[in-house]
């Protein structure tokens, strides 16, 4: 009797470039993957240290000198996968169990500041492979922030050394200095609500709570607003606050809207331009309208979108102005490798002492028994 062939979708939590393949970490499943961004093919890499929480244990990935540095949420540690070797070793990292804003301020440099509520800003060096906080001195009184959903503070954007962090559904924003360590409470000079800010060569970017409106700041202050048109709105974060566009994708002098179910892709440069026709009945097995996509990779003339709540790998080419969709999943053989590179994970960690059943969310009988 021929064995069954299982699948299963592959969904991403972050992704970067790097040494000529696009990693890729896994959303649900523990598991880093390289991708050839000429063939698409895809194979399994490695696994790492985890205690078990049924989470997404990084949240953002930055590639430097030969290496990978996983950003954690869940994690207890900063990861670092080495290419060369495929050798992983792990930065101590005493964090609270929140989410960062992850921003690359200089080459080697990663400022760590909390989406939530906290007094601790990290600096993660890349080049010397450790990290360090810091108490940031607020320089107002927080009580006035009201917590309206999951994060408090929002953005990566940064100029040289200061960097800015919306605080969402309000028109309310943080100043980070980096070198005196102080945050000031500031606002935008219009009414808006703001969601989230991105940054590219002195350039801000915000994103409205709707994903509807862009404002662009260039390096002399200059104002520019972008509406994008849209179909639907969904909620992501917010009771009430439905969102068109879930983020952006900032690439050298423009920017890509990342779209909610059924509405297009936006490029916003000039203007704002259209791009192909994109047909969402190809886009198989969404779970959430707001937030279908992860992440974008522009290779060449290809824009790539990550499933996140979905089951395709959507391609835009920028030279025909079309789309394919294909399927993303892991293989058969993947599946085997990652459970294996999981179980031999888990066992030793037991082992030594750093999971003790019942502690880390599931026991370790109900994990084995799984595999």
């Amino acid at each position: 009797m021929k064995r069954a062939i299982r699948t299963q979708a592959i969904r991403t939590q972050a992704v970067c470039v790097d040494d000529g393949y696009i990693w890729i970490y896994l959303n649900t499943i523990n598991a880093l993957l390289k991708m050839n961004p000429i063939t698409k093919d895809h194979e399994y890499v490695t696994s790492f240290k985890n205690k078990l929480y049924d989470d997404a244990l990084y949240t953002d990935i930055f590639c430097y000198n030969k290496k990978l540095f996983f950003i954690p949420y869940r994690a207890s540690d900063i990861a670092v996968y080495y290419i060369e070797t495929g050798m992983v070793e792990y930065i101590s990292f005493h964090k609270e169990l929140i989410a960062y804003n992850a921003i690359r301020y200089e080459e080697s440099k990663v400022l760590l500041f909390p989406k939530q509520d906290s007094d601790e800003v990290w600096i993660l060096d890349l080049s010397k492979e450790s990290a360090y906080s810091r108490k940031i001195d607020f320089l107002f009184d927080k009580s006035v922030l009201s917590d309206k959903g999951l994060f408090l503070y929002m953005g990566e954007s940064c100029n040289g050394k200061n960097a800015t962090f919306i605080v969402p559904v309000t028109n309310n924003y943080i100043e980070y200095d980096m070198e005196k360590n102080t945050a000031r409470l500031a606002e935008f000079s219009d009414d808006d609500e703001y969601y989230f800010a991105y940054s590219l060569n002195g350039n801000q970017y915000y994103m409205n709570i709707d994903g509807t409106r862009v404002l662009v700041k260039d390096s002399k202050e200059c104002e520019k607003q972008y509406n994008i048109p849209y179909n639907n709105k969904y909620d992501l974060y917010w009771e009430n606050k439905p969102m068109a566009y879930s983020s952006l994708a900032i690439a050298e002098g423009y920017a890509l809207c990342v779209p909610a179910k059924n509405n297009d892709i936006y490029r916003l440069d000039e203007g704002v331009q259209k791009l192909g026709n994109l047909n969402w009945d190809n886009i198989k097995n969404i779970t959430h309208n707001a937030r279908v996509f992860s992440s974008i990779v522009i290779h060449k003339n290809e824009i790539l979108l990550f499933p996140y709540n979905c089951d395709t790998l959507v391609i835009y080419n920028c030279e025909s102005d079309d789309y394919t969709y294909t399927s993303f999943e892991l293989s058969d053989e993947e599946i085997n490798e990652i459970i294996q590179g999981n179980s031999e994970i888990i066992l030793k960690m037991y082992k030594e002492g750093e999971i003790v059943e019942g502690t880390n969310g599931i026991d370790l009988k109900t994990f084995l028994s799984c595999l």
